[in-house]
């Protein structure tokens, strides 16, 4: 099962609580009564962050910001090797 990232807040956005994405042998949500919440289905956002959550609109929508996202070193060493197989001369 997967299960995606609830997320509740108050009247001006501010994010109090965040359950994170998860998958395997989990539990559903259980939803709160009588405080904004909004669940963020599983896999929809990557490489975002959710700062705050826009209460002006009448359906609130999160309100995110990249994360940078750095190459692991094999992906380094990779281009690294790469770029050495392009400068060596083939006779």
């Amino acid at each position: 099962m997967e299960r995606g990232n609830l997320i509740i807040y108050d009247s001006k956005g501010k994010i109090w609580y965040q359950s994170g994405e998860a998958d395997g042998d989990i539990l559903p949500h259980v939803y709160p009564v009588g405080i904004p919440y909004i669940e963020i289905p599983y896999g929809t956002i990557t490489n975002k962050r959710i700062v705050s959550i826009d209460v002006s609109v009448t359906h609130h929508v999160p309100i995110t910001e990249d994360i940078e996202v750095k190459p692991t070193y094999e992906e380094l060493e990779n281009q690294l090797l790469l770029n050495e197989n392009n400068n060596v001369d083939i006779f």
